[in-house]
């Protein structure tokens, strides 16, 4: 299963929790994915069956409206960038 690892500061957790509104860094950082976040068929199937959600892929979109899909949010926001 893919694995995202975000490294924040205690003051960057503390600016992604006000600048979402969300009470935890958890949260916060669900909350920026979430957008790029496109499970596959079979994780909402798991999901509709009740069981844990999977992220296969993330997926995101520049200024100018192309899509990309990444294993890791790191190479999304490298794309981003750019």
């Amino acid at each position: 299963m893919p694995k995202i690892t975000i490294e924040l500061s205690p003051e960057g957790a503390k600016r992604l929790r006000e600048h979402t509104g969300a009470a935890t860094t958890r949260a916060a950082v669900n909350a920026i994915l979430q957008p790029w976040v496109e499970p596959d068929e079979v994780a909402s199937e798991q999901r509709d069956a009740g069981e844990k959600r999977l992220v296969t892929e993330l997926r995101a979109e520049d200024r100018r409206g192309s899509f990309q899909r990444f294993s890791t949010a790191s190479e999304a926001m490298r794309w981003l960038e750019t």
